[in-house]
């Protein structure tokens, strides 16, 4: 059985040999155009600490002194449900994802939202976070191998 889906009224040539034909209503936009870095130091103490792990961003137990600790969480960067968090500083455990949590993190990461709440964060997410899997599972593969 196939699928069967809708037709647009009217396509045009994207002008990309391999995306072809699209509906004549969309535009395309590189991906660095939907998103706005957003750099927002707190410029005080008292907030949720955040970490970006493979779990997803969760709130770091500073209390138990193991990790990474800062001795002056205020020049970190806020956070808030929605963002995006990323850690691209350490194979590791770097990763990418949607923060529910308000709070700070190191200011070394990448904190940015989607412009247009039309696009699906979750798609982003999705495309994203497979990146991360894709780049480790091949620098893995190439360190087996030696």
């Amino acid at each position: 059985m196939s699928a069967s889906y809708t037709s647009y009224p009217a396509y045009m040539d994207s002008q990309i040999a391999w995306v072809g034909e699209m509906p004549s209503s969309w535009h395309l936009k590189k991906v660095k155009f939907l998103f706005t870095i957003k750099k927002r130091i707190a410029g005080s103490l008292g907030h949720d600490v955040l970490s970006v792990t493979q779990r997803g961003v969760v709130k770091k137990d500073i209390d138990s002194g193991e990790g990474q600790l800062s001795t002056d969480y205020s020049k970190y960067q806020l956070v808030y449900p929605g963002d995006f968090a990323m850690n691209h500083m350490d194979l590791l455990t770097g990763y990418v994802d949607i923060s529910r949590h308000e709070g700070v993190t190191s200011p070394d990461y990448r904190v940015f939202t989607l412009d247009d709440a039309q696009n699906c964060a979750k798609y982003f997410l999705y495309i994203y976070q497979l990146g991360y899997q894709k780049r480790f599972s091949s620098i893995w593969d190439r360190v087996l191998r030696i």
